[in-house]
């Protein structure tokens, strides 16, 4: 209350006083008040002129350069729990979202066997070759699951949330489309872990250009041409002999 009352000493010879009347009712008073308390504040720190004196560190009492020490250790002292907030709400977010993966990803082993596919393993790991530059750079993948349907082998990558799931979502697609042509299998599934849905997902264009690793794929097509014409070949020259 000292300390107050000494701001307030402090502003009427720097800052006019608001007009008191009986039409001013309490809480504009008190707004008159948090002014002329900041205005005395601010003049002091600056070292100001006012009506014809200067203000300078020596003669601000000790009361309120003790204030203004206060405020500033508060000052820092909030910004800092701030900042120690929202670091920990995003590790907190982070932590989350991991768990959710994990348990989505735990869910989708039970939910590829529904659909009747027999699950081969678990975060199948492979070396994928990418050149650049003549350059032969290996790039190191990581699927979570290899599963089989019907002598078919497919690559299963598992989403959760909104967004991620879907199809339309670019890093997901991306990721689906190198995942088709990285490993050595005739399909890749995206799997929806919180609605329980399994989607094949397939890239026309690529199969169109051979871009199938396995199965009818075009190297298969041309191995096999390739075969009949040599038997055909050989066929041929024993007959002739």
């Amino acid at each position: 209350m000292r300390v107050y009352q000494t701001l307030l000493e402090l502003a009427p010879r720097h800052v006019p006083q608001p007009p008191v009347d009986g039409y001013f009712s309490g809480q504009q008073r008190r707004q008159g008040r948090r002014r002329r308390l900041a205005d005395a504040l601010s003049l002091a720190l600056r070292g100001a002129r006012c009506d014809g004196r200067d203000v300078s560190f020596g003669s601000i009492p000790p009361e309120v350069l003790a204030l203004v020490a206060v405020v500033a250790v508060a000052i820092a002292a909030v910004q800092a729990l701030v900042l120690a907030w929202g670091r920990w709400r995003r590790r907190r977010r982070m932590s989350l979202r991991m768990e959710r993966a994990v348990a989505g990803e735990e869910r989708a082993a039970g939910l590829l066997e529904r659909h009747g596919f027999a699950v081969l393993g678990a975060q199948a790991v492979i070396d994928h070759p990418v050149r650049i530059d003549g350059r032969v750079v290996m790039i190191a993948l990581r699927a979570d699951y290899l599963a089989e349907k019907d002598g078919l082998r497919y690559v299963v990558e598992v989403k959760t949330g909104a967004l991620a799931p879907r199809i339309e979502t670019s890093a997901t697609r991306r990721q689906m489309l190198e995942y088709r042509i990285a490993f050595d299998v005739d399909g890749v599934l995206l799997v929806d872990a919180e609605s329980g849905l399994v989607h094949e997902v397939t890239f026309p264009t690529l199969e169109r250009f051979g871009g199938a690793r396995r199965g009818a794929s075009g190297w298969s097509v041309v191995a096999v041409a390739v075969a009949a014409v040599a038997v055909a070949a050989v066929v041929v020259l024993a007959r002739s002999t």
